[in-house]
């Protein structure tokens, strides 16, 4: 099995800082990253946006390669940034003339062919594509099938199972791994966790020793776990298991310099981590904003749960709704 690691700090970290990292601290974590031996770091997002230099949201790929012509690229990574349709105009992609040259196209399932057809076009331009399905925990098996056979036909670079609500056990997490294992052979499996149900490092090691598989895999991961709360994969904890267990060679003390000097003081001001309502959304496989706010609103634990629980396989539990929790609390 071969295993390599993207990392999405500056992507998932963004959603708690709307990107605002600052011009030198991007660098600094690029760098740190590439030094580390990291195959793929993903930049941010594009959109449309007011152009930001202090920001990893781009309003166009010439402004990912002003970046990274700014930074030390000497070392093998690949570099990504995240695509939404209807976020950023296909449109406004242009042919890969920098050092990007892959992008991740996410979408939530009834965007699927949408999602296709945007990867269909920017790999006309000349990018890598990689298929970022979102809340992979929501989708039933006949979804899955789906999207393994609309995979296999468009052939794109990787497929993720994208774990956004944290729900994911280790049962179910191996299921839908043996399931994306009926993805054509170049097709990598990408494996996306968070840290709602802290399962997530012993998912992603459960699959790694636990398969016969000869797939390939890339494992998300981000600086000490930095992303929307309650955070992601801790790339130096999978990177050091990776040494350990794989003969890897990824440098770890690159990735304990800038978490010392630039992620733990970020750590101090956003707070991501474990948290009991984030744990609760999972169980019951919502989407973790209703943790946030029902948690930001000083809601009882307990009253969390039976919240979730009445939303639980529902429509609402794909997406926030204010009302559907202000009615329920008869706010």
């Amino acid at each position: 099995m071969s295993v390599q690691l993207l990392d999405c700090t500056l992507r998932e970290g963004a959603h708690l800082n709307d990107g605002e990292f600052g011009r030198k601290t991007v660098i600094n974590i690029i760098n740190s990253l590439s030094k580390a031996g990291v195959d793929f770091i993903e930049l941010g997002f594009l959109r449309e946006v007011e152009d930001n230099r202090d920001s990893t949201i781009y309003n166009s790929i010439e402004k990912v390669n002003t970046l990274l012509s700014e930074c030390d690229t000497s070392e093998a990574a690949e570099y990504v940034v995240m695509v939404r349709p209807g976020r950023f105009d296909i449109s406004n992609l242009t042919e890969p003339e920098g050092q990007c040259s892959t992008v991740r196209v996410a979408f939530y399932k009834h965007r699927l062919e949408a999602a296709i057809e945007y990867g269909k076009q920017a790999r006309k331009l000349g990018y890598d594509v990689f298929l970022n399905p979102i809340a992979i925990s929501s989708y039933d098996d006949s979804e899955i099938r789906s999207l393994i056979k609309r995979a296999n036909d468009f052939d794109p670079r990787g497929v993720n199972m994208v774990d956004t609500f944290g729900a994911l056990d280790h049962d179910r997490s191996a299921e839908l791994y043996e399931q994306y294992t009926a993805l054509d052979d170049d097709i990598k499996i990408g494996l996306h966790y968070h840290q709602n149900l802290t399962l997530q490092v012993g998912n992603c090691i459960n699959i790694i020793t636990d398969t016969d598989s000869e797939k390939r895999i890339t494992v998300d991961g981000s600086l000490y776990g930095m992303g929307r709360s309650p955070g992601n994969l801790q790339i130096e904890v999978i990177s050091e298991y990776l040494n350990s267990n794989y003969g890897a060679e990824y440098e770890i003390d690159a990735l304990f310099d800038v978490i010392e000097d630039v992620i733990k003081p970020m750590k101090h001001e956003y707070d991501w981590g474990y948290s009991p309502a984030y744990f609760i959304s999972a169980i019951h496989n919502v989407h973790r904003t209703y943790g946030e706010k029902l948690k930001d609103k000083s809601i009882p634990l307990a009253e969390i749960d039976d919240f979730c629980r009445s939303i639980s396989g529902t429509e609402a539990a794909m997406s926030y709704e204010e009302g559907i929790v202000d009615d329920y609390f008869d706010v």
